[in-house]
């Protein structure tokens, strides 16, 4: 199989790229407000919706509803109408920016996070939240920066303290975990371990922590620096199979890591501008490849903003044998 980016390419720098269960689908959200929905495989733009300020973060549920975070506070719900157009409702809104979202799957909740110091918690139904009350509103230490869902009913999350909170949906009123993040400088994302027992986060400083919530074995190791250059790590995603990860980073590279084995199985030859999101295919042999600038070197003329679907093979992305 072929690399494929998809086509047309979005208009505007790439904050979320994400599959489908099914992975029939890719959405890319940008910040032009736009979220545009492609095959999944071949990369054809299928349809596309606008959210009318810039898309933080953006999602599908389990039966292909997407869930929108937008820069002016507002969490949307957008269905497919038989037509092919989206509705979209409001489901709840923060004070200051929406920058994260994560479903939950048991209870199912719409969590986000916001630049308010906030995790709220929202209702997945647009008839239910005509009066957009949260289910939850927990104050955090920071603006939150990172989210992500851990083992059906947790949530954790990041901060511009590079706090890092675990909740349980099911009784958030308190952290059940509140501790420093080993990194030592700004967080840009944070994943779940697939097995639940900790987590990865990344960082502006090239680096990439695996943290057990038991906090034992937890280690950092560096990463995306060139030539004693150190950029920022943008992206994380786990391969559905294996458990192997993926990061994306500034340097416009991707790597494939064994977090057990504390090795690195694969270096993709560099794009030629930051990667900014990444996901893998349900089925776990594609990996969609968001190249994007992030503006780590502020504003100045940069190539266009483009998406890859990336084949992968097992030998990208299985573990290493340890040797005894």
């Amino acid at each position: 199989m072929a690399e494929t980016w998809v086509d047309p390419p979005p208009l505007d720098g790439v904050t979320r790229v994400g599959y489908s269960l099914s992975g029939e689908d890719l959405l890319v959200a940008s910040w032009n407000g736009r979220i545009n929905i492609y095959d999944g495989v071949g990369g054809r733009l299928k349809s596309h919706l606008n959210v009318n300020a810039p898309v933080l973060d953006a999602s599908f549920d389990e039966v292909g509803r997407i869930f929108s975070a937008a820069l002016g506070g507002n969490v949307m719900l957008h269905t497919l109408a038989p037509d092919g157009s989206f509705k979209s409702d409001l489901i709840g809104a923060h004070d200051q920016a929406a920058r994260c979202l994560e479903i939950t799957r048991d209870p199912k909740i719409v969590a986000t996070g916001g630049w308010d110091e906030t995790l709220c918690g929202w209702t997945p139904d647009s008839s239910a939240s005509s009066q957009r009350k949260p289910l939850f509103s927990v104050k955090v230490p920071g603006r939150v920066f990172a989210m992500s869902s851990l083992g059906g009913t947790k949530m954790l999350v990041g901060t511009s303290n590079r706090e890092i909170l675990l909740f349980d949906v099911r009784n958030p009123s308190q952290p059940e975990l509140q501790r420093e993040s080993l990194l030592k400088n700004q967080l840009r994302c944070i994943v779940g371990l697939p097995d639940g027992s900790g987590f990865t986060a990344a960082s502006t400083e090239g680096r990439v922590a695996i943290e057990n919530l038991d906090g034992v074995g937890s280690y950092t190791f560096k990463c995306h620096r060139v030539d004693n250059r150190i950029y920022p790590v943008n992206a994380i995603s786990f391969h559905p199979h294996w458990h192997t990860f993926a990061t994306g980073g500034a340097d416009g590279s991707v790597c494939v890591w064994d977090g057990t084995a504390k090795k690195r199985i694969r270096h993709y030859p560099r794009y030629d501008t930051s990667v900014s999101s990444l996901a893998f295919h349900p089925k776990g042999d594609l990996l969609a490849v968001a190249v994007s600038y992030t503006f780590e070197e502020g504003d100045k003329a940069h190539p266009e903003d483009k998406v890859l679907l990336k084949p992968v093979t097992d030998a990208d992305v299985q573990p290493r044998i340890r040797k005894s």
